[in-house]
């Protein structure tokens, strides 16, 4: 046999090799590197993508499909992330309940936006509850009680100061009514501990370093948002939720009811059922459990059994796969996914 034909034999012998799998990549857009998306999306990046012969993708549903490398972008903001969703410039982000809900409906930021009816939600992620953090010793005992106070906001963040608004009118005040002062979280928490300010509003994960810092060094109290005031405001805004501050979230504070707005995290409707599907059952997948908690703080808040709540836009049909096999569909939620998805029919 000559040498020719033996390496031909051979190679005719020899098992097939596949294709090297080529990398797809998606985009998930967060917020400025010091915000608490930034991390997030690295972590859930990191859980989403599936280079070839990784061990941990070798558990079922615990990765995006083989070949996806997904990549946590920083950004110029939330009102930047709809819209560059939108026209496709990014694949995913993040963004809070209450912007996404105006942005698909074209209202407040984005009056002058048509309406991103595109928009899909894949999961509410973590909760940021509304937090009034009032000076201690102040007497304040309920929203009426900031009339011809010294109350402050940031009025750099024009969702936060909706928001707010919102808030306010629910007691019957608005900023007009208070001693308003426009600071940012870090500038109210200044001017309180040299006793020049009542109280202030803060939106965001629970515990949070300002308000926690304020609280332990006997400064500050939080002041429940309940009753007919919190009822007030979450009817007129289907993305609020009820939510309770646990206790030990602060020091010696103990249970606190207020109103949460979701981060959410958000695609295209156009973008593939399948990946969609598999990127939502690689977020809740139990073997990423551990992963996402030993990473980022606001995790701990995350859980499957909140993943809808307050999504006030559809649902991506992936997503709502995922969610109707987990039997979370068809009850509160099933009027928002009306044009997102076909209802599959009862059968007994």
């Amino acid at each position: 046999m000559g040498p020719a034909l033996a390496l031909c034999l051979t190679a005719m012998a020899a098992p097939p090799q596949s294709a090297p799998v080529r990398p797809a990549y998606f985009s998930i857009a967060t917020g400025a590197t010091g915000s608490s998306y930034f991390p997030l999306g690295s972590l859930i990046a990191t859980i989403l993508s599936h280079p070839t012969g990784s061990v941990r993708c070798d558990i079922p549903s615990a990765c995006g499909p083989e070949g996806l490398v997904a990549v946590a972008v920083a950004s110029q903001g939330v009102v930047a992330n709809v819209r560059d969703v939108a026209d496709g410039r990014v694949d995913s982000a993040f963004v809070p309940a209450d912007v996404a809900s105006w942005a698909y409906n074209g209202t407040e930021l984005f009056k002058s936006d048509p309406p991103h009816k595109a928009l899909r939600a894949i999961a509410r992620l973590y909760p940021e509850p509304i937090q009034i953090v009032i000076s201690r010793g102040s007497g304040i005992k309920s929203l009426k009680g900031l009339k011809r106070r010294r109350v402050a906001g940031d009025s750099g963040d024009a969702a936060n100061s909706i928001e707010t608004q919102r808030i306010l009118s629910a007691a019957g005040l608005n900023k007009r009514s208070l001693r308003w002062i426009d600071a940012t979280p870090a500038q109210a928490a200044a001017l309180m501990r040299k006793k020049k300010l009542d109280a202030f509003f803060y939106y965001g994960a629970a515990p949070s370093e300002v308000v926690g810092y304020l609280i332990n060094d006997g400064v500050a109290d939080l002041l429940p948002l309940d009753g007919k005031e919190a009822k007030a405001v979450a009817a007129t805004a289907p993305y609020l939720t009820p939510f309770v501050i646990p206790a030990g979230s602060y020091r010696d504070v103990g249970d606190t009811l207020t109103l949460a707005i979701g981060a959410v995290w958000v695609v295209r409707a156009s973008a593939s059922e399948d990946l969609v599907y598999q990127l939502t059952s690689a977020l809740w997948d139990s073997s990423n459990r551990a992963l996402l908690q030993r990473s980022s703080a606001v995790t701990e808040s995350m859980s499957l059994e909140h993943a809808l709540d307050g999504v006030a836009i559809p649902l991506h049909p992936g997503a709502a796969r995922f969610y109707l096999e987990k039997g979370m569909l068809g009850l509160k939620h099933a009027d928002k996914e009306a044009d997102a998805h076909p209802q599959p029919a009862k059968t007994r």
